[in-house]
């Protein structure tokens, strides 16, 4: 299907893709702001960049199986997307990919995710949990920002770094698990989560940015004695508790 091939048609509703369609090129739908449902068929192997970009009253959409990546700006400020199902073939979301989804409050990622880009999913303000596979590596900047419903995130054993703002202004936020083996997290990565009151640190963090917990008023760290968690909460003048 080329590119903007139904771009800015506001009073399409409903459209079936047929067997014979390989790929959505970028921008195919953008702007159908009518477009309400969408079926892909496993014929469907690449969905383009901001192929669904701004369809506001787009619901439900159901993925082809044969799909390994959701591209750049895909389902940007498609705001009435209330859930989606990933395909289990999925790897890489890109950045932006569903960013300003509001209604979004549910996903399951796949076992084989290996990657969330940039503000993959920057202000889902109705997302209320998160929980990344075991095979999970990269987590991009801003990827959960302005989620303000989120109260759990629970991240794979992989993930080594916690990227800028990855859950900033997640106000809700009260429940997250970080996995030994995390090295680092970043500036303001849970900057404004006013809700999250403990927090336990894995033995093998070595940075932390100084700005990592800004406005976490409330924010008791649970730290290995002698580590690097206990020594930043000291000079941070966090309350801590060893474990």
């Amino acid at each position: 299907m080329a590119e903007e091939a139904f771009a800015n048609r506001i009073s399409l509703e409903e459209i079936i893709i047929p067997d014979s369609v390989t790929q959505i090129e970028p921008k195919a739908f953008y702007g159908c702001r009518g477009l309400k449902t969408m079926f892909l068929p496993s014929s469907v192997r690449r969905l383009g960049s901001s192929a669904f970009h701004s369809c506001s009253s787009l619901r439900e959409i159901t993925l082809s199986p044969s799909l390994m990546a959701i591209e750049y700006s895909v389902f940007y400020a498609c705001s009435n997307l209330e859930s989606i199902v990933l395909p289990d073939t999925i790897r890489i979301i890109s950045p932006c990919a569903f960013s300003g989804c509001g209604s979004l409050n549910g996903i399951r990622f796949p076992d084989g995710l290996i990657d969330i880009g940039e503000s993959a999913f920057e202000g889902c303000r109705s997302l209320e949990s998160v929980e990344l596979p075991e095979a999970f590596e990269t987590l991009g900047a801003h990827a959960f920002g302005s989620c303000t419903m989120l109260d759990s995130a629970v991240l794979g054993s992989r993930i080594r770094t916690i990227p800028p703002q990855a859950f900033s202004r997640c106000e809700n936020l009260n429940h997250v698990v970080l996995p030994e083996g995390l090295e680092e997290i970043q500036s303001e990565a849970f900057e404004s989560c006013e809700n999250l009151l403990t927090l336990q640190l894995p033995a093998s963090i070595t940075e932390i940015d100084p700005d990592a917990f800004s406005n976490c008023r409330h924010l008791m760290l649970f730290v290995y004695p002698d580590s690097y968690g206990e020594n930043y909460a000291k000079d941070r003048d966090i309350l801590y508790s060893e474990i």
